[in-house]
């Protein structure tokens, strides 16, 4: 287990996703890298733990531990699944991805740290695994691993602030214009709205 934060790539969440991914399709094994951000989402540092084959064994509880001790207001997940460079991506969670990201969600759901996502990357294509569990509908045995109250309070922080800024009256236009989905910073969001209240 790595105990050292390093120096992060980038200069916000975006490129220092993409540049990390570039990085880690050269790489043969498994690696998790744990991106600490400051409130402006630009990268104070990083976390790279080195794994096998197909696995990366690590602490939830002492890297988030770690993010304490540097003041980070956003922590961010990200592990490649190393393949050939002529192969198609794999960029399927697996359920041990599920039961990480679980566990991250009941350790910081009552921390002041903001979730920035929990990332697959895989010949340099990305995939945030809680977007694909809910555009898959994943269950484990017959239940949810995450519920509609898990996915709404772990919203990745970019998509948390749009939707803390939108007002009554976005709200109403959304609405009475049937404006069911906007794309915000590429990202896709979409408003199911049954019933509004003043």
């Amino acid at each position: 287990m790595a105990k050292d934060v390093i120096t992060a790539p980038g200069k916000d969440l975006e490129s220092f996703l993409k540049e990390l991914s570039y990085d880690l399709k050269r790489r043969k094994v498994e690696y998790l890298n744990v991106g600490l951000f400051n409130k402006e989402t630009e990268p104070i540092g990083m976390i790279e733990i080195k794994g096998q084959s197909s696995w990366v064994v690590f602490d939830v509880n002492q890297i988030i531990e770690l993010a304490r001790k540097h003041k980070a207001y956003g922590i961010c997940f990200l592990h490649n699944h190393p393949c050939a460079s002529m192969e198609s991506p794999d960029l399927t969670p697996s359920q041990n991805d599920f039961l990480t990201l679980r566990k991250i969600f009941d350790i910081i759901k009552d921390d002041d740290m903001k979730f920035l996502g929990s990332w697959i990357t895989s010949n340099s294509h990305l995939t945030e695994i809680l977007n694909y569990y809910c555009k898959n509908s994943i269950k484990r045995e017959g239940e949810l691993f995450f519920s509609d109250f898990d996915i709404s309070t772990f919203l990745t922080l970019q998509l948390r602030e749009t939707y803390d800024s939108l007002t009554k009256s976005n709200l109403l236009q959304i609405s009475w214009f049937n404006l069911f989905s906007s794309y915000i910073d590429r990202c896709k969001l979409v408003f199911n709205i049954i019933r509004i209240k003043y």
